[in-house]
C-alpha cells in the first residue's frame, strides 16, 4: 500500500462509506488500496439497494453480482481482490446503523441531496467532531463536486444552497450553464452520464483523503470539470457560512 505514497496511508483508520453505487464502488476500491480494512482499521459499506441490470453499465461490479445488495456484493468482491481486509456490509438505510459517526471518517457518495442534507444535520445536531466527506457528479457529467464538512467553521453541506426573498433554493456556486437532460426507463428517472464520470468522482474523493492524511483536506470545496464542458469557472476554497444557514446558522 506503501509503493506509490509519500504520506501516511489508511492503515488504521475506520471509515464508513455510505452508498456503494457508481461513485461508491470505484471510491471503496480506491479506498482499500490506500490501505484501509488494515491494522486496527476497518471499512463499513453502507446501502440498502440491489445491483439491477440498468446498473452495471457505470459500475465496478458486473453480471456475478445481479440483484445481489450492493454492500454485500461489493465487499465480496474486495474481499476477493484484498482477502485481509476487514470489511463490513450494512445492506440498509445509513440511519439504521447505529454506529453511523462512530468512525474517523464517514463518506457520502450517495449522489443524493436530501441522504446528503441528512447526514450534514445529524453530524451539526450531534456536535460530531470527526470529519464528513461528501462527493457527488454534477449534471450530466460536466464535472465533480465533493466538500469536507468538520468542525472548521467552514460552511457545510447546506451552505451550498442560498434562499431568496421568496424562499426559493438556488445554488450559492452555479456551475452549469444547461440544465441536466433527464432520462426515463418505464416508471424510474435517472440522469445519464459517461462512465468516467464516477471515476473521475472517486478520483476527487481520494484527493481530499490525500491532503486529510497529510495534515489539511483544504480547499475543502473543489470541482472538478471535464474539458470543452459548458460551465462556469468555480474556485475551490473552504466556503464560509451562510448567514442564517438551517442546519449551521445557529452552531
Amino acid at each position: 500500500h506503501s509503493r506509490n505514497l509519500s504520506f501516511p496511508d489508511l492503515r488504521d483508520k475506520r471509515i464508513t462509506l455510505v452508498g456503494c453505487g457508481a461513485i461508491g464502488s470505484f471510491l471503496a476500491q480506491s479506498l482499500i488500496r490506500l490501505g484501509t480494512g488494515h491494522g486496527r482499521g476497518s471499512l463499513t459499506l453502507i446501502d440498502p439497494d440491489t445491483l439491477q441490470p440498468e446498473n452495471l453499465g457505470r459500475h465496478l461490479l458486473g453480471y456475478p453480482s445481479l440483484f445481489k445488495p450492493k454492500a454485500v456484493a461489493l465487499k465480496d468482491h474486495l474481499l476477493r481482490e484484498f482477502p485481509l481486509a476487514k470489511i463490513e456490509s450494512v445492506p440498509k438505510s445509513a440511519t439504521e446503523h447505529p454506529r453511523l459517526f462512530g468512525v474517523d471518517l464517514l463518506i457520502d457518495a450517495t449522489g443524493e441531496e436530501s441522504i446528503s442534507e441528512l447526514l450534514n444535520g445529524l453530524r451539526i445536531e450531534h456536535h460530531i467532531k470527526n470529519p464528513l466527506l461528501h462527493v457527488w457528479i454534477k449534471g450530466n457529467g460536466e464535472c465533480v463536486q465533493s466538500l469536507w464538512a468538520d468542525r472548521s467553521g467552514a460552511g457545510c453541506f447546506r451552505c451550498l444552497k442560498t434562499s431568496d426573498e421568496q424562499h426559493h433554493r438556488r445554488e450559492r456556486f452555479p456551475v452549469l450553464n444547461q440544465q441536466p437532460i433527464r432520462g426515463a426507463v418505464g416508471c424510474q428517472a435517472f440522469t445519464p452520464y459517461a462512465v468516467s464520470s464516477p471515476m473521475q468522482a472517486a478520483a476527487l474523493a481520494v484527493d481530499v483523503i490525500i491532503d486529510w492524511l497529510k495534515g489539511n483536506p483544504s480547499p475543502r470545496f473543489r470541482t472538478r470539470t471535464i474539458e470543452n464542458a459548458d460551465v462556469r469557472r468555480v474556485k475551490n476554497q473552504d466556503i464560509s457560512k451562510v448567514k442564517d444557514c438551517p442546519a449551521c446558522g445557529q452552531h
